[in-house]
């Protein structure tokens, strides 16, 4: 009868449900995915700001995380505003200003993908680190209410919860089963506090039938970002000592960071031949930003000039659509700008905290 015992046993184990996901092999495989599903979807962002409620929608045709083409629809303000990203060059087009911003140089857009298109981390490291994950089980979502579908696709639900308090927002994630994308983020400043943000797909069809051309007027006015012009550029940087090889001066950096973050990347975009600084920093989930170019603001006094007010209005718009919070001032002869996912005084600390020469002052 050893041999009958012997099949019984294989067979009560093929019956044995799977085990179930750990958060560290679930991150694993979002990892793995990012970037290769391709996909045609509308992106919903909901957003509270004190009382004000704030709803914007995006038409997203996805081929890979170097090629894909993002289109507002809502709110009117911003409606057909079009970004895109082709062989990682990233372009942005007002088609009411006729106006193109084009990006000679693989820089990416890394702010964006982070804000708009549902990311988990670039440094996992950072993110095991300062979070404690739980990939919630079915029990666990049904005592929650949370329902485990995103998009009409049955789902996996991540919670990522700081380790440190939440001194930065806590995020919940739905990731398809089926092929590991990010189908809906929520963001909350307390366990018990309902979602302050939340950004998901209410359509997705992977399918490789996808329309990413962007059809321009023929005489659209063009700002050419290039690489070595003094002009106007956009180039990124890894590394202080990549950025500060081109400054050919030391980079000002805050002295105070929130406890987590760690530098991510240095861009010093060149706008109508005035620089700009602009830091990224991340704890693994969320990100911090610092700003900083000398007054008066010159390429903003140009671009109102030359297409008028209403594109700055804009820029300003689409700011106010991100969720994050913002602190500015003026230092001297420098203006400051810090946002990100903390708290205003955190953000005040770190934007006073930027170590400025004593000529700028």
């Amino acid at each position: 009868m050893g041999w009958i015992n012997k099949i019984i046993v294989v067979w009560l184990m093929l019956l044995e449900p799977a085990s179930a996901i750990t958060p560290l092999e679930l991150v694993e495989q979002i990892q793995q995915h990012q970037g290769k599903v391709s996909f045609a979807g509308r992106r919903v962002q909901l957003l509270t700001r004190q009382t004000l409620s704030l709803r914007a929608t995006m038409q997203v045709a996805y081929q890979d995380d170097q090629n894909y083409r993002v289109v507002i629809l809502d709110p009117g303000k911003l409606a057909n505003v079009n970004l895109w990203l082709k062989e990682n060059r990233a372009n942005i087009y007002f088609p009411a200003e006729n106006l193109l911003f084009s990006n000679d140089n693989p820089s990416g857009a890394t702010e964006f993908t982070a804000t708009i298109l549902g990311q988990i981390t670039t440094n996992p490291d950072l993110l095991y680190r300062n979070y404690d994950l739980q990939v919630y089980s079915e029990e666990t979502s049904k005592a929650s209410s949370l329902v485990t579908q995103a998009a009409g696709r049955d789902c996996y639900i991540l919670n990522v919860t700081p380790k440190s308090g939440y001194l930065v927002p806590g995020h919940r994630y739905w990731i398809a089963k089926d092929n590991f994308q990010i189908l809906r983020e929520e963001r909350t400043w307390g366990a018990d506090l309902p979602p302050y943000f939340q950004s998901f797909y209410d359509e997705f069809v992977p399918t490789r039938e996808l329309d990413l051309a962007v059809r321009v007027v023929p005489d659209v006015n063009v700002v050419e970002l290039k690489a070595n012009s003094r002009d106007n550029s956009f180039v990124t940087y890894r590394t202080v000592p990549e950025a500060e090889k081109v400054l050919g001066a030391s980079l000002w950096q805050p002295t105070f960071l929130p406890a987590g973050f760690a530098l991510h990347g240095i861009q010093l975009p060149i706008l109508y031949g005035s620089r700009m600084t602009l830091l990224s920093y991340t704890d693994g989930v969320n990100w911090l930003y610092v700003q900083y170019r000398a007054k008066p603001n010159l390429w903003v006094t140009l671009l109102a000039g030359a297409f008028a007010l209403k594109l700055v209005a804009k820029f300003q718009e689409i700011s106010f659509q991100a969720p994050y919070n913002y602190y500015g001032a003026e230092k001297g002869e420098v203006i400051v700008f810090s946002y990100g996912d903390l708290y205003p005084e955190e953000l005040q600390r770190v934007g006073e905290s930027l170590q400025l020469p004593a000529s700028q002052r």
